[in-house]
């Protein structure tokens, strides 16, 4: 399931935004990659979450956090590779890409 909000203008720049939709999507348990933030004039997208790709503890089932810093896998890289692909073909194109410092997100 994906989830549309109509975010304005004043909202996304306003104070405390990110917490905010960080909170939301923590309580709700919704996937970050399921939330689609869109300008409310507009309607296009504001933010895109790109999970990163497989490692191998995702394999084995080990929920990963900021606490264990561990690479892509083979499939991995192909899954990010695809998602660039997918990034690079946006309308309107991507202006900013961040990430933490964590190999697994800087590779994907």
């Amino acid at each position: 399931m994906r989830v549309a909000v109509n975010v304005s203008a004043r909202q996304f720049t306003g104070n405390g935004f990110v917490e905010i939709v960080e909170r939301a999507l923590q309580e709700s348990g919704l996937e970050p990659d399921r939330l689609d933030l869109r300008d409310t004039l507009t309607r296009n997208k504001l933010l895109r979450f790109v999970r990163h790709g497989a490692t191998e503890a995702n394999a084995a089932g080990v929920r990963c956090g900021g606490d264990l810093d561990v690479p892509l896998t083979d499939l991995g890289r192909q899954q990010a590779e695809r998602a660039a692909r997918q990034i690079a073909l946006l309308s309107p194109s991507v202006g900013l890409i961040v990430t933490c410092d964590l190999q697994r997100t800087r590779e994907t």
